[in-house]
């Protein structure tokens, strides 16, 4: 079953080209007409015949009629054209339901056939019996001259009596206005009388003639080794072509870095056909190490997004630190992709952690946070802004003017706020060259409603 499936997916991948549209037929043509149009009944498929190019094109119209003969082209709008040659069409042509003309011409090529009429755009071909050759008909039809395809048996046979003498059809003067299109191959054989030899078939006979050896045997059974030897190479080679080509189609393009924090690495990468891996390995190392670490992760944890555009954030690394990092996807049967160019990036320095609000006035909010390591950092910026506005205010506080206490813990005192106001905090450290950690998580508090004796002395003045 697996080889079927794998066969079949080769011959569908040979198949993968280009080709011309053609007009659905009658089963597919309410299928198409649904998909297109509203209502169905003007869905329009026509030969399109404008400069010569040999195409048919669909499109929504209103439906068409057209007399006997007749059918509707492209040119590039709707024309009237005749019939081919080939084709004749009997009643109206309508545009619902119809590209060409609707019925083939008849032949009159079967044995003993002639062609007595070729007919216009709106009738089928005439045949006749060649009766001079000795063929008549097997059913005489309802004109004497000439039979109707459409509507009746033309068969021909040749009629040979017991006295093996070709039997002389009627002399019927039909030959006026004849169209006699011959068999060139066939000459002037049928001319000639013969005489028929009838030989029975003896089952007994012929089986004991062919009775198989063991010669045949081993044959047979080399023949079928051969076989099941040449189906498992060609399992084989299309398992590792199917292989080579997940690995070749479906590696990560275009692996980028988009957002950096002093813990983790967002990163971003595009998969051009539709993505059916069932997970990611991301191998990332400090560079200039040998010490390759494998994050695995499964495709539904990964943020898709259109353009084939995955995103994933890689966390708990550490700060300053650079990292290299490649990645490569994993389809069942552990069937891996080739691995993605490799990317390098540096973590930012430590953010202040554990930002707080420990204090709070009608003008002026007290945060703390905490620095795991020797704090070298210059300065830091403490952005804030009123809740649900976008005007950020920065406030830069050098190192030396923040409250050190143990166990690294620093505090800082926002003044001149406006009371009874909410406000959105968050900060970041600052270090030599302006080198800037990424931001601590934010913080919303709103500030005390002034006080009495405030009130009171702006009455008096």
């Amino acid at each position: 079953m697996d080889m079927f499936i794998l066969l079949t997916l080769l011959q569908m991948l040979s198949l993968n080209e280009a080709y011309n549209f053609t007009c659905p037929s009658q089963a597919h043509w309410n299928l198409r007409a649904k998909s297109m149009c509203n209502p169905e009944r003007n869905y329009t498929c026509l030969f399109n015949v404008t400069f010569r190019v040999n195409v048919y094109n669909d499109t929504c119209n209103r439906p068409r009629l057209l007399g006997p003969g007749y059918k509707y082209v492209f040119q590039p709008n709707l024309n009237r054209a005749t019939c081919s040659a080939t084709r004749y069409q009997p009643f109206l042509f309508n545009t619902n339901g119809n590209s060409d003309c609707t019925y083939q011409k008849s032949l009159c090529n079967s044995l003993g056939q002639e062609t007595y009429k070729i007919g216009n755009t709106s009738v089928d071909r005439k045949c006749i019996c060649n009766t001079a050759r000795g063929y008549s008909f097997v059913r005489n039809p309802k004109n004497q001259c000439y039979c109707d395809p459409s509507t009746e048996d033309c068969s021909c046979y040749l009629g040979i009596n017991p006295y093996n003498e070709t039997i002389k059809t009627k002399d019927i003067n039909c030959y006026d206005d004849i169209e006699m299109t011959g068999i060139s191959y066939l000459g002037d054989r049928y001319n000639i009388s013969r005489k028929i030899k009838i030989v029975e078939f003896d089952n007994y006979i012929y089986n004991v003639h062919y009775v198989p050896t063991n010669l045949y045997r081993i044959l047979a059974a080399i023949l079928v080794l051969i076989l099941s030897f040449a189906c498992v190479v060609v399992l084989i080679i299309v398992q590792r072509a199917i292989r080579g080509w997940i690995k070749t189609r479906s590696t990560p393009r275009k692996l980028d870095i988009v957002e950096c924090t002093d813990c983790s690495i967002t990163i971003e990468w595009f998969i051009d056909v539709p993505d059916e891996c069932l997970s990611y390995e991301l191998d990332y190392r400090p560079q200039r190490t040998k010490d390759w670490s494998t994050g695995t992760f499964l495709s539904k944890d990964v943020l898709k997004e259109e353009y084939g555009q995955r995103m994933y954030k890689l966390q708990n690394l550490q700060p300053e630190t650079y990292y290299e990092l490649k990645m490569r996807s994993v389809y069942e049967e552990d069937v891996k992709s080739h691995y993605s160019e490799s990317k390098t990036k540096q973590t930012l320095k430590l953010a202040p952690r554990k930002l707080d609000i420990v204090e709070c006035t009608d003008c002026s909010i007290t945060i703390e946070w905490f620095i795991d390591v020797r704090d070298e950092c210059l300065s830091y910026e403490l952005d804030y802004r009123p809740q649900r506005t976008k005007d950020w205010s920065t406030g830069i506080c050098l190192s030396k003017d923040v409250l050190k206490e143990e166990y690294g813990r620093r505090m800082y005192k926002l003044q001149n706020l406006q009371p009874e106001t909410y406000y959105e905090l968050k900060m970041r450290s600052v270090y030599e060259e302006n080198v800037k950690s990424h931001y601590s998580e934010s913080k919303t508090k709103q500030t005390l409603k002034l006080g009495k004796d405030f009130i009171f002395q702006l009455d008096a003045s």
